[in-house]
């Protein structure tokens, strides 16, 4: 490998690196082994163009990881700490709200999930023509 194409890639690297330091949030665990964010990180967004993206790629990060956090503590695969019980109680506690309300306007529900089904198998078809030609 040439030194020049060994410079261009270590440069690379540190930009990508600075990056991912520049969009970052720091967590603290506290003393209590509570998690927080660093007081510094509250406005980092506000003025940057296309901050409400990156809140949704963190919104969805997050549902990632409170999936994560429910399939560890059913499979038992992985120890879960102090903060991700909180989070686990706020699931179960959502989670017998949206029962409660299913139960109460099943049609409420069973409309748009039909609906939704209905999508899902059209696009699997149209993809499964796409793939047989």
């Amino acid at each position: 490998m040439s030194p020049s194409i060994t410079r261009r890639f270590a440069a690379a690297m540190e930009q990508m690196f600075r990056d991912d330091l520049q969009h970052a949030t720091e967590v603290v665990l506290t003393n209590r082994r509570d998690v927080r964010l660093s007081k510094q990180t509250g406005t980092r967004d506000a003025g940057r163009p296309g901050a409400k993206q990156g809140r949704g790629r963190r919104a969805a990060a997050g549902a990632m990881g409170i999936s994560s956090a429910a399939a560890a503590s059913i499979t038992n695969r992985r120890e879960l700490g102090p903060a991700e019980a909180k989070v686990m109680a706020a699931a179960g506690v959502f989670s017998l709200l949206v029962m409660g309300v299913v139960l109460y306007w099943p049609r409420l529900f069973a409309i748009p999930a039909g609906v939704l089904l209905g999508l899902a198998a059209a696009s699997l078809l149209l993809r499964a023509a796409q793939l047989k030609r």
